[in-house]
């Protein structure tokens, strides 16, 4: 997979033109704390000039319920539009999922549950999720 690292809001627009033919484009943010609101305000403006983006705020499935919400609750300032669950197949419970899709009221468009990028980032339905979490397990 081609990477590229940007610093500022010249650089983003540049790389999603050299990839616009890609079917996706992952654009992954540094590690910052999510309280850091200095950093989401600049994320933000960078996020406003580049048009018809979807931002997706990716979470660990494997995170306490607590950190969840908070995490959710902070990158809100994002105006995220879809979410993604990481770590997946290392979860045991599946719960704490659907407190942040009822308070967030945000879809799941992806999963992961494996360390292969891209193989094991998988597009869900509300179905799926739905059995994930009644059935607390992936299958």
């Amino acid at each position: 997979m081609p990477i590229r690292i940007v610093e500022d809001v010249k650089g983003l627009k540049k790389s999603l033109e050299d990839f616009a033919d890609k079917d996706v484009i992952l654009v992954d943010t540094a590690g910052r704390p999510s309280h850091d609101s200095s950093y989401l305000n600049r994320l933000r403006e960078m996020l406003k000039a580049c048009n018809s983006v979807n931002v997706y705020l990716l979470l660990s499935a494997t995170s306490d319920r607590e950190h969840l919400m908070r995490v959710s609750s902070n990158f809100s300032l994002l105006d995220y539009d879809h979410l993604i669950f990481t770590k997946v197949d290392e979860c045991q419970r599946f719960g704490s999922l659907l407190d942040v899709i009822e308070r967030v009221r945000k879809p799941i468009e992806y999963i992961t549950n494996g360390q292969n990028v891209p193989q094991d980032i998988h597009r869900v339905s509300s179905e799926f999720v739905a059995r994930l979490i009644t059935r607390n397990h992936i299958h």
